[in-house]
């Protein structure tokens, strides 16, 4: 596998109309900029300029939250993108 999965969950994924989508591995900056230019609608919701915007987090490998851009991100790896306050 040499992709990277980012699911959309809630707000994500109803302004995406997809519910994940399949990216080159690198920073979370990076797949967050490339996510945006293939899903445009994403762009001043969820994401701007490679980084997420506030009350958005991603979640990695179901292992743990971040929002730090610099955070690499390897084929294989799934990442989830939903709202903060996701589950109350």
């Amino acid at each position: 596998m040499s992709t990277t999965t980012v699911e959309l969950f809630g707000t994500a994924r109803l302004q995406a109309g997809v519910d994940r989508v399949e990216l080159p591995p690198g920073t979370l900056q990076e797949v967050l900029r490339e996510l945006q230019r293939r899903v445009p609608a994403l762009g001043g919701c969820c994401v701007q300029d490679g980084r997420l915007l506030p009350g958005f987090i991603v979640n990695v490998n179901r292992q743990y939250f971040t929002r730090d851009p610099g955070v690499q991100l390897a084929p294989g790896d799934v990442v989830l993108l939903l709202a903060a306050d996701a589950g109350g």
